[in-house]
């Protein structure tokens, strides 16, 4: 996550969360944070098991700020970007899954559809005779690719690259990040 236009402090007060000081070269243990030098500040976490907004409060988490949301899930082929702005998504686009067509929510830009050539797949699809409710997507799924180019897209957004080393000026860019956990005395 891409917490935009906001300290790190901030962000790590929102996610509950405190800097430790601890440099890494990659984003381990589970969550790092990274200063970025436009004025944000980007926050990893080192195994994404599910669709974002089920595993963030993004409604929370971007109240009074905006966040770009990315993940990445190798093994079933799952990839996601979104866009939050207080409180609201104000767009994402999510690979398929079980479908040969993307998930889009909210007003995706006209020229991240661009980037993504959305209208061509469109009329590449309708050229094949695919529909939501057939199957015979399946037999050219190889031709069929929203993975890589949502990561790509979310690299764009985010400038991180899930497995890549970030292009940071530090050595150890990463600060590893630990969770706030109020103990009490028995």
């Amino acid at each position: 996550m891409l917490f935009r236009a906001t300290t790190p402090e901030a962000a790590c007060d929102a996610l509950g969360v405190r800097r430790s000081g601890i440099r890494s070269k990659s984003p381990k243990p589970v969550l790092c944070g990274v200063v970025r030098p436009e004025g944000a500040y980007l926050v990893v976490e080192d195994r994404a098991v599910g669709m974002l907004e089920g595993t963030w409060d993004l409604t929370g988490l971007s109240g009074g700020r905006e966040i770009v949301a990315a993940a990445e899930i190798d093994g079933v082929g799952h990839s996601e970007v979104s866009v939050w702005r207080d409180g609201r998504k104000v767009w994402g686009i999510v690979s398929p899954v079980d479908d040969f067509r993307p998930r889009l929510s909210g007003c995706v830009p006209a020229e991240i559809l661009a980037e993504l050539q959305y209208e061509e797949y469109l009329e590449y699809i309708e050229s094949k005779g695919w529909t939501d409710d057939s199957d015979d997507w399946e037999d050219d799924f190889d031709e069929v690719d929203w993975f890589n180019p949502i990561l790509r897209l979310a690299a764009d957004l985010t400038g991180y690259v899930c497995g890549s080393p970030l292009a940071a000026t530090e050595e150890e860019p990463f600060e590893i990040l630990e969770s706030i956990v109020a103990s009490t005395a028995v």
